[in-house]
């Protein structure tokens, strides 16, 4: 090789080694990314069904995610749900969606994680932190609600009729029964409030529930017996 061909070949060897280092440099002062929810979560999510996690991902330069996932910690092991890149401007942000399907009833643990195309990291929540959501089973709750059928029909209301009676034996023995029962009725509406209307999968049932009890409840009111 001539000698006049070395200089050349050196000053490119010293400028890819400059670039590697502004681009080493660059990466390393380059601002992470941040992430934050898009949208509420789930406190309660039924077993099989389908709900989608949206966060919004920002990075001040522009940096695109290059890899997105969701750890989730599962009655059944640790499950890692990854989601594809977005599109969009990252300095504006960016929506970022993950899809997950709870397999079996119990509590789940999960947190989100991303990292740049220039190597930052994100987690969300920050720290160590977890989010949570239960996925109760459906057989459980209607067990819970026939057990609160019994109790808030019978067994309260004849309770409270007892107490009403020994407190004032001169009171009106119908108005004493319909308040009792008016009170158990009110407590099975709150029992099937709490099983069904925090879903969104069966809020129909608790509210076709709700509506049925209290329809019920009118028509002991508008038949009872009138004393002349």
């Amino acid at each position: 090789m001539p000698l006049r061909t070395y200089p050349s070949l050196v000053a490119a060897q010293i400028a890819i080694l400059v670039s590697l280092c502004l681009l080493a440099m660059g990466s390393a002062f380059a601002k992470p990314p941040t992430l934050e929810p898009a949208s509420e979560f789930p406190s309660s999510v039924l077993p099989g069904h389908t709900y989608t996690f949206h966060l919004k991902y920002t990075q001040a330069e522009g940096d695109p995610p290059a890899a997105l996932q969701m750890v989730v910690d599962t009655p059944y092991g640790q499950v890692t749900q990854k989601a594809t890149a977005p599109g969009g401007d990252p300095v504006a942000g960016e929506d970022a969606s993950w899809v997950f399907t709870p397999q079996q009833s119990g509590q789940y643990q999960y947190h989100f994680e991303v990292t740049s195309s220039t190597g930052g990291v994100a987690r969300y929540p920050a720290g160590s932190g977890e989010l949570s959501f239960e996925s109760p089973s459906m057989i459980v709750k209607y067990i819970v609600l026939g057990v609160g059928l019994v109790i808030a029909l019978f067994f309260l209301p004849f309770v409270v009729y007892l107490i009403a009676r020994s407190a004032n034996k001169q009171s009106d023995p119908g108005a004493a029964a319909r308040i009792a029962l008016l009170i158990g009725i009110l407590s099975f509406c709150g029992l099937a409030w709490y099983l069904f209307l925090q879903n969104d999968e069966t809020r129909l049932i608790g509210i076709a529930i709700e509506t049925i009890a209290v329809g019920a409840f009118l028509v002991v009111m508008l038949n009872r017996r009138r004393t002349v």
